[in-house]
């Protein structure tokens, strides 16, 4: 994390499209997701301090790096 970011490192080995999240903190909001490299915005759904990213499509020869940025810093 950085600020009110947080980057997820996605390796080549991960298959899956959606990922779900450490539990964030309260009064914590998702703004938006996107993959760093492409710029591509990222389907997310937040219920709670829950949050599920989803079409994330990892590139298998590649690392993916998916941000995702929040209202307020991850540390105060």
């Amino acid at each position: 994390y950085h600020g009110n970011m947080i980057y997820t490192v996605f390796l080549r080995g991960y298959g899956d499209n959606t990922f779900v999240l450490p539990r964030l903190e309260k009064g914590m909001k998702v703004k938006r997701t996107y993959n760093v490299y492409t710029k591509q915005p990222l389907q997310y759904r937040q219920k709670g301090r829950g949050v599920t990213l989803r079409g994330i499509r990892p590139v298998k020869e590649d690392l993916t790096v998916v941000a995702v940025e929040l209202n307020r810093p991850v540390r105060k």
